[in-house]
C-alpha cells in the first residue's frame, strides 16, 4: 500500500515521536519504519500498527493519487 510519508511524519511531530519512539509504540522493528518512510510502501498489518500508534485511521496514512 502506497503510504503519505508527510502524513507519517506529521502524526509523529504531533505526538513526540522519533522514529524509534513510533516504532516501539507500534511493536515493529525500528528498520520497518525506516522502510515505510523511505519507500512510502507497506503492508495492510504494517499500516494499521502505525495508524494505531499515531492514533489515526489507517486511511488518514494512504497516499492520496491524483
Amino acid at each position: 500500500m502506497k503510504v503519505s510519508r508527510a502524513k507519517i511524519e506529521y502524526g509523529m511531530i504531533k505526538n513526540g515521536f522519533n522514529q524509534k519512539a513510533l516504532a516501539e509504540r507500534a511493536n515493529l522493528p525500528p528498520q520497518t519504519v525506516s522502510n515505510v518512510l523511505r519507500t512510502e510502501g507497506t503492508s495492510i498489518a504494517t499500516l494499521g500498527k502505525i495508524a494505531c500508534a499515531l492514533s489515526v485511521r489507517p486511511e488518514d496514512l494512504l497516499k492520496e493519487e491524483p
